[in-house]
């Protein structure tokens, strides 16, 4: 072989070896943004779910139910003027204020039960959600032991009702 054919044999393979990096290159360029475009879709449908959340809340249904109280009573009062013309539709609006006044009650009711439930599902100390809660057997001696794993996204893990690491904000308080 001759030098020439060498020295292009040489050059053909950089030049391969080059366009080859550059594909690697625009290939992982081309998944790195379908992934973060995935990441937007996932982020604008938990922002939807987000919002649609917020506005069925408990609190928002208590505070609607409570500006309806709110007005009639003022449209009682001010119907509560002319009592034989109106005793009628004064005596509708007693009932809708009771019913309504019943509705909130039971609202009230049914959220303070629903944060009784949380409380199991969330840190003792700084209410964080938890992660995982797992139970995992182990056979010692001819006798099975359930041994409980608890998670929680403040940092708190439990491990058979000890404490293996911290919550991070009971720290921060003291």
């Amino acid at each position: 072989m001759t030098n020439t054919i060498i020295f292009y044999t040489q050059i053909l393979s950089i030049v391969v070896f080059v366009f080859t990096i550059f594909g690697l290159y625009r290939l992982l360029v081309s998944q790195k943004d379908s992934v973060i475009e995935l990441l937007n879709e996932k982020n604008d449908y938990l922002r939807l779910q987000l919002e649609t959340i917020k506005s069925s809340s408990p609190d928002i249904l208590v505070e609607r139910l409570s500006k309806r109280i709110d007005i009639l009573k003022e449209e009682l009062s001010s119907l509560g003027n002319d009592n034989e013309t109106n005793a009628k539709i004064l005596l509708k609006k007693e009932k809708k204020i009771v019913h309504y006044e019943t509705e909130l009650q039971k609202l009230n009711e049914q959220i303070s039960h629903a944060k009784e439930l949380l409380k199991e599902f969330t840190c003792p100390y700084c209410e964080s959600p938890m992660i995982e809660h797992t139970f995992s057997p182990e056979l010692v001696q001819n006798i099975d032991i359930d041994h409980e794993y608890i998670s929680y996204e403040c940092g708190l893990t439990i491990f058979d009702n000890f404490e293996k690491s911290p919550c991070k904000y009971i720290s921060m308080e003291i």
